[in-house]
């Protein structure tokens, strides 16, 4: 019913990525860049009044060397117009070439971190078995939110920053009636920044991270993560010598190829990419159990704990946002597993091929109009912190415990978008878990999940059992955390699988094993690539249902 609603926004926004991406046939670096900062309030938010909507800033502006968590910033840069497809495209091989400039307005994204986030590196001495635990800080993490801005109109756009103006949350509609705003923007910008010189120099500034311009998504990575996820069929950048990184590397979906065009370059270049990729989620019995909670009605409850879903008349997003507004502030002893299993099945479908809800009333089947919708959602943003793990394959992929980190976070930070625009709901991290890159011979009792890929031997996981391992873990771990899921990363896809998830478990904190062997909890897992950001997305999707009677 509304899981097929949610999957359906999910795959519009994400293009429902749970495979392997087509391949990009072409990248480009960034050829030219500037991050200016905004003088910082004198006056705390909370001033702010109806009659006093100005704040007070400082008559300094601090240099990009100087960037905090908190600072609001103006990112620049350019890209080339031409470029080559397949070939080793140059970085700034002719400076006269035309350049096509975008500008990111970005303010600091609210609550990616949790106020008691912590940080686990395992040990990377094989001779060491204590990990090292710290506390994630907000500060620690250069994450921010915005708009993409048309160049011609950023000076008007930058003096009202300077003013304080209090513009809508880029994550609704209303901030895209600004003729001035071209779509939204998430960026992570790397410590290393601290290292430039100047506004403009473009061989320290080094960031990452999501874009929309015009209807058209735009991905940023540095060429050394981009570098380690592509296939053999993604265009072939060379490095930048003189950047820390080897540059930053841009492109965007209209870059992409085909199915066939991968079937194409995959039969000469990568065996790995397979054709005809989908998601592996049905494939999971638990998932496709008809006696699943996800397809039944709840038993009928109280007056005041009954969900009010709208006629089918006047569907809209708002039911939806009901539902989950209900369900993130139940109280948390609700955190206990749901003990019924086998509840009666209502759902049944109408001549107009309506659903019949439990009540009688009927929610439309087609909710094509409905797409993209905010009417009626609270204004009030709900956060769900969750805790993600990186298995040694995933870190090994990324070379370093620092740099997986650093992707994860960039991960939570884009996805954490389209969950805002689409259902205002926040996606933070509470709990960071990292292992060391060299897999170990036989897994270990408390990370049984963190061993090689099936090829690397006789204790090596797929994804599928990777999944039930994970969730047996996450069931024994229990939901002191705080964790409303917990997700893993890894390196080690199925085939064509990249990503699967269990079925409405969100805020599952128990774990409950099946007579086919597969161990189920509030858990996912997604394997490394150029888009997991997307597939780490879509995987959450599947796990915050409609019918996920559960509190965070």
């Amino acid at each position: 019913m509304l899981v097929a609603l949610l999957l359906l926004q999910l795959a519009t926004l994400l293009h429902a990525h749970s495979s392997p991406p087509p391949p990009i046939l072409t990248v480009r670096h960034i050829a030219a860049g500037s991050l200016h900062l905004l003088p910082r309030l004198l006056d705390p938010p909370s001033q702010r009044t109806a009659h006093n909507s100005i704040l007070r800033r400082s008559q300094s502006i601090p240099t990009p060397g100087q960037l905090q968590y908190d600072d609001t910033i103006l990112l620049k840069f350019a890209i080339p117009t031409h470029h080559q497809q397949h070939q080793n495209p140059s970085i700034i091989a002719d400076p006269d070439q035309p350049l096509q400039w975008f500008t990111l307005s970005l303010r600091p994204t609210q609550n990616l971190i949790h106020p008691n986030a912590k940080l686990i590196y395992a040990a990377t001495d094989p001779a060491s078995t204590t990990p090292t635990e710290s506390p994630l800080l907000s500060r620690d993490v250069l994450a921010y939110s915005g708009w993409s801005i048309d160049p011609d109109h950023i000076h008007s756009w930058w003096d009202e920053e300077h003013a304080s103006v209090d513009r809508p949350s880029p994550e609704w509609a209303s901030a895209y009636e600004d003729q001035r705003v071209r779509g939204w923007a998430r960026i992570l910008v790397h410590q290393a920044t601290s290292e430039m010189e100047a506004e403009d120099d473009l061989h320290q500034l080094i960031f990452e991270g999501a874009f929309e311009h015009d209807n058209q998504l735009w991905h940023i990575k540095p060429w050394d993560s981009f570098s380690s996820l592509r296939t053999h069929a993604d265009s072939e950048p060379t490095p930048w010598e003189a950047h820390p990184t080897g540059g930053l590397i841009v492109w965007q979906e209209a870059d992409l190829g085909t199915s066939s065009s991968s079937t194409t370059t995959t039969t000469t270049t990568n065996h790995h990419i397979q054709p005809s990729a989908s998601c592996g989620h049905d494939q999971l019995a638990f998932n496709s159990n008809p006696q699943h909670a996800v397809y039944h009605a709840p038993q009928p409850l109280g007056s005041s704990q009954q969900i009010q879903l709208n006629p089918a008349s006047s569907f809209s997003l708002a039911s939806m946002t009901s539902f989950l507004d209900r369900m993130l502030r139940k109280p948390a002893d609700r955190l206990a597993k749901l003990t019924s299993r086998t509840r009666t099945l209502h759902r049944r479908q109408s001549a107009s091929n309506d659903f019949i809800m439990p009540d009688n009333s009927t929610m439309p089947s087609n909710f094509i109009n409905s797409i993209g919708s905010t009417a009626g959602c609270s204004i009030d943003s709900r956060v769900l912190f969750i805790g993600v793990a990186a298995d040694c394959t995933y870190v090994s992929r990324y070379k370093t415990q620092d740099a997986a980190r650093l992707a994860i976070l960039n991960d939570l930070n884009t996805i954490s978008a389209i969950y805002q625009r689409t259902f205002n709901i926040s996606i933070g991290v509470v709990e960071l878990n990292v292992q060391a890159p060299q897999c170990p011979p036989t897994p270990k009792p408390d990370v049984p999940w963190n061993v090689g890929c099936p090829a690397s031997g006789s204790s090596g996981l797929d994804l599928a059992r990777r999944l039930s391992v994970f969730s047996d873990w996450r069931g024994k771990k229990g939901g002191a955390d705080g964790a409303g899921l917990w997700h893993l990363m890894t390196d080690c896809p199925s085939g064509d699988q990249v990503g699967l998830a269990w079925l409405g478990q969100l805020c599952e904190v128990q774990s409950e094993s099946s007579e086919t062997g597969q161990v189920s909890s509030g858990t996912g897992v997604t394997a490394s690539s150029t888009n997991e950001w997307q597939v780490m997305a879509h995987e959450i999707g599947h796990k915050l249902s409609f019918f996920s009677f559960c509190i965070c």
